[in-house]
């Protein structure tokens, strides 16, 4: 599901505090925020593209709009080609409701835009209306995993949007905002569906022994459903040490708190979850980690 268009249920979590986190980070894993040392500096203003470029952007736009995909591509591959000079054009394009040609820009826009840009598109939000312009930066903005967006993404907590309210906690989740994690741990509770692929890309850099010790104990009184929303998390905060409060799950009578746990086992170890398990499955599994 394309971000600009997905809807979580948090709209009630928009008086969170954001309280900062700081933590441990496993080696080989870039601690939150922090980012290599070669990363390209931020950008802080758009290039005016060249007399020729801007010529061809309604057009390049008009294919974008085309039922016939090879023309699509063209234009698409073309703005991307043009770069940061075609990206206040393609904003003022966005329409104000879904629509296919939203989805296309969106498309262009991920291939040019990148963490170098995080404070011009933080400023694009400061502008009124556009919703589906809005729903679209909160979604890209979140994946920076930023210390300078924290202020943006607590802002975001207080929208009327829910797409907006999710991908700001996802964000400051990334961050190791403990108090993000409670109302993230509700959206994979009523839509790990609709969110699972973005907080599995997000989510790992929050990875540190208090996200997952914040974790543990929100679920530890927890009812089923709960302890197993808290395990999708655990698959992406949880340090190896903290496996052994991961292994507890996999005694659990209900399934689905079992899968989760196995599944969480398999993330920290480095492996893909297995979101289609079977009970037979899941037994088996269940005893092979807890024999680990």
């Amino acid at each position: 599901m394309s971000s600009s268009v997905r809807t979580t249920p948090l709209a009630g979590f928009a008086f969170l505090l954001a309280a900062a986190a700081a933590g441990q980070t496993p080696a080989g894993q870039q601690p939150a925020g922090q980012q290599p040392a070669d990363k390209p500096a931020k950008v802080t203003e758009w290039p005016a593209p060249k007399p020729e470029d801007r010529d061809r952007l309604p057009g390049l736009y008009g294919q974008l709009k085309k039922d016939n995909e090879a023309l699509r591509k063209e234009g698409r591959d073309a703005l991307i080609a043009i770069g940061d000079a075609a990206v206040p054009f393609l904003f003022q394009q966005v329409g104000d409701k879904e629509a296919p040609v939203n989805t296309e820009v969106f498309t262009v826009l991920d291939k040019i835009t990148g963490p170098q840009h995080a404070s011009l598109l933080a400023k694009e939000l400061g502008k009124k209306g556009k919703l589906e312009l809005r729903k679209y930066l909160f979604g890209r903005l979140c994946r920076f995993v930023d210390p300078e967006l924290k202020a943006t993404l607590t802002g975001g907590l207080k929208d009327k949007e829910e797409s907006i309210v999710f991908h700001s906690t996802l964000g400051l989740a990334a961050l190791r905002e403990l108090s993000a994690l409670e109302p993230l741990l509700e959206a994979c509770r009523t839509d790990w569906n609709g969110v699972r692929a973005e907080v599995a890309a997000v989510l790992p850099a929050a990875r540190c022994e208090q996200c997952g010790k914040a974790v543990a104990e929100l679920i530890a009184k927890g009812k089923p459903p709960v302890q197993a929303a808290g395990l999708r998390l655990m698959r992406y905060v949880a340090t190896p040490p903290q496996a052994a409060m991961v292994k507890t799950y996999l005694r659990a009578e209900d399934f689905v708190v079992k899968k989760e746990a196995i599944n969480a086992m398999r993330v920290i170890n480095g492996m893909e979850p297995i979101e289609n398990l079977d009970a037979f499955q899941a037994t088996k599994m269940a005893e092979e980690w807890q024999n680990k």
